[in-house]
């Protein structure tokens, strides 16, 4: 399988805003890439639900498509097959999918494997299994995921840092008015579903993330 990334690049990603797809939206999920992307997020992960596999590989071709043409990477959820199908840049894995050292195999040296962890435990047990960089949440609660449990908060962040040398990008409820401190905790990037995909207008939310991130890290 061919990619679009080689190691280097993969070793180098910039992961200050990463939007995750959300299904529930009233923006179709192109038009949220295509919005967050003129917005300056920095990476996509498309998650889809309730479809079926043909539908989901469609989609997501077209949003590899459009992640390329922007030279930005797009990460799949759970679905290691599809995400070799549409030649995406990598996986995120949760606790219930493929074993990360399994989907490294699969993919390659090259692909992109995130994690979601909500421990130092399970933090360092990624880092060891191969992952590239951790997904650390629920920061906050968020009604978003529906089994995403009570916000462990922004102490996590700090203790997971601290604790491994890949990037972790805080996720769960995170928005324009909390991003500040995820960021001043330690985190390398945010990853946000409805900051983004149920705001009104996706580009001019995504700009104002990137302007508060910026701003946190220059304290």
């Amino acid at each position: 399988m061919q990619r679009s990334l080689g190691l280097e690049i993969v070793n180098n990603i910039d992961y200050t805003l990463y939007l995750v797809t959300d299904y529930q939206s009233n923006h179709s999920i192109v038009t949220q890439v295509k919005s967050a992307l003129s917005g300056g997020v920095t990476l996509v992960q498309y998650r889809a639900k309730l479809m079926t596999n043909a539908d989901v590989y469609k989609e997501a071709s077209e949003i590899t498509e459009l992640m390329h043409k922007a030279k930005r990477p797009l990460i799949i959820n759970d679905r290691v097959d599809i995400a070799m199908a549409v030649n995406a840049d990598g996986v995120h894995l949760g606790p219930e999918d493929l074993p990360i050292s399994v989907a490294r195999r699969i993919m390659g040296a090259t692909a992109i494997i995130g994690a979601s962890v909500s421990s130092v435990e399970e933090a360092i047990e990624a880092e060891s299994d191969g992952a590239n960089y951790l997904g650390v949440g629920a920061i906050y609660d968020t009604v978003t995921k529906s089994d995403a449990g009570v916000g462990i908060g922004v102490q996590t962040i700090t203790d997971i840092k601290s604790a491994v040398s890949i990037p972790i990008v805080g996720i769960g409820g995170i928005n324009l008015f909390n991003v500040s401190e995820v960021i001043k905790a330690g985190a390398d990037g945010v990853a946000v579903v409805s900051a983004l995909t149920r705001a009104k207008n996706i580009t001019i939310s995504a700009k104002e993330l990137v302007t508060e991130i910026k701003k946190a890290r220059s304290f």
